[in-house]
């Protein structure tokens, strides 16, 4: 196959298919922000500085990090590498508090529903 040559339907099929399986978790907050928008029946005028802020809230920390390492260069490389090296040895343990914090507060709300639609407890 020659480079520079079009890619064939399949292959960008499976990149799209791939990349969305990827994003998924990242885009799930999104989403639920947009929904939650949506159910409470907001107007452009409301909705479109809080999608606004919530995008700018998403982005800063990177982007500081980014002007940081820009404008400090060498001065800040081994704080960086030392964040990285944390960030990497701690990850695991980091995902596992999330999802358990996640799974909690999934579990209350849950309960909360169940109590207030069904009338389940009490």
């Amino acid at each position: 196959r020659g480079v520079g040559r079009a890619p064939t339907v399949p292959a960008m099929v499976g990149l799209g298919v791939t990349t969305g399986l990827l994003e998924a978790a990242t885009a799930l907050p999104y989403l639920a922000a947009i929904g939650l928008m949506t159910s409470n029946e907001l107007s452009p005028a409301q909705w479109a500085p809080l999608l606004a802020g919530y995008n700018v809230i998403m982005v800063l920390p990177g982007v500081l990090l980014f002007v940081v390492w820009r404008v400090a260069g060498d001065r800040v490389r081994t704080r960086f590498e030392r964040f990285r090296d944390w960030l990497q040895a701690n990850s695991a343990e980091t995902l596992a508090w999330i999802m358990g914090i996640a799974g909690v507060l999934l579990v209350r709300d849950a309960v909360y529903v169940l109590n207030t639609e069904f009338r389940f407890f009490g």
